[in-house]
């Protein structure tokens, strides 16, 4: 349910034309004022107004670190489900409503900064690239995922997730017109 957001705002972009430079810059100043509202609100309810001790509450057998990394990088688990003091942590795939405006805003910005990069076509080629075969990239990630090896530094983990898609799209499509997944599931009627 909590995604249904998502969708709307996507729908609502598309009905944008934007062609014209108003609505380029509505969609970017529009992410980038929502990200940086979202995150200042939910930073002074957390260091404000009792709201760490609040998150606190809701992990009522976590340590300090627990607390923290929930508040970072988000769960390890299930959400909590003790009091609702942590639903003003704005952490990644914690499905709060500041995670979700954060979410949002960011896509906004990011649709508005690649719209702005549409002039140079190059630069978005990587991208086009990967759209090419999404489905493909995708079951590579979880599968990427099931195989991965606990104890990897995480600044490995982000550079083989951010460069080994552009790569490997950008090796298939030039023997191929489009992934192996779509060229298998596609049928020709």
């Amino acid at each position: 349910m909590t995604w249904i957001g998502f969708i709307c705002i996507g729908m609502g972009v598309g009905r944008l034309r934007l062609q014209h430079t108003n609505p380029r810059l509505l969609l970017f100043v529009t992410g980038a004022s929502t990200v940086l509202f979202v995150s200042t609100v939910s930073a002074v309810l957390v260091n404000r107004f009792k709201g760490y001790a609040a998150i606190m509450d809701a992990f009522p057998n976590a340590s300090e670190h627990e607390g923290h990394n929930f508040m970072v990088f988000g769960p390890a688990g299930p959400l909590p489900t003790e009091g609702t003091g942590w639903l003003v942590v704005a952490g990644p795939q914690t499905n709060t409503p500041f995670s979700l405006a954060i979410g949002a805003g960011f896509s906004l910005l990011c649709i508005g900064i690649f719209i702005l990069m549409g002039r140079w076509p190059k630069l978005l080629a990587p991208m086009v690239d990967m759209g090419r075969m999404p489905m493909t990239l995708y079951v590579s990630h979880l599968i990427f995922f099931t195989v991965v090896l606990d104890g990897i530094a995480q600044v490995w983990l982000f550079i083989v997730q951010f460069f080994a898609p552009v790569g490997v799209a950008r090796l298939w499509l030039m023997v191929a017109r489009r992934g192996p997944i779509k060229a298998t599931t596609t049928f020709t009627t």
